[in-house]
């Protein structure tokens, strides 16, 4: 069941409820209702759920070469290399992103480690 399904099913049973049905109940449809609907546009709006294309099923996340010019478009910089992972860094952000880098430009970043850098960054996501 899609998120847009669960929000009209929750519509029809409050406005389709027979008169045995408490107003109580039917609120509580409403309720619901609403708050599937905010979380809809929250989706919507992050960054994170757009990019991976959350709102259907999880699609291509960039590149480590893409990720890259991404964090230099937001400000970032190179500051260090511990191993594996890059350390980048912003003047004005004292967090600074580690990007688990795994020795190919072309390998794209792990879904989950790339919604948490977005996130948590909220980078603009244009290349």
């Amino acid at each position: 069941m899609s998120l847009d399904d669960a929000i009209s099913h929750c519509y029809d049973a409050a406005e389709n409820a027979d008169a045995d049905t408490c107003e109580a109940r039917r609120m509580e449809r409403l309720q619901l209702a609403a708050w599937l609907e905010e979380l809809k546009r929250r989706r919507e709006d992050d960054p994170a759920f757009v990019l991976l294309g959350l709102r259907e099923s999880v699609g291509k996340c960039p590149t480590m070469r893409e990720a890259q010019k991404i964090f230099k478009k937001n400000g970032y910089q190179l500051a260090r290399q511990c191993g594996s992972h890059q350390i980048w860094k912003k003047q004005e952000d004292p967090i600074p992103i580690v990007l688990p880098y795994h020795s190919r430009d072309n390998e794209q970043v792990r879904p989950g480690d790339w919604k948490k850098i977005v996130k948590e960054h909220r980078l603009n996501l244009d290349i």
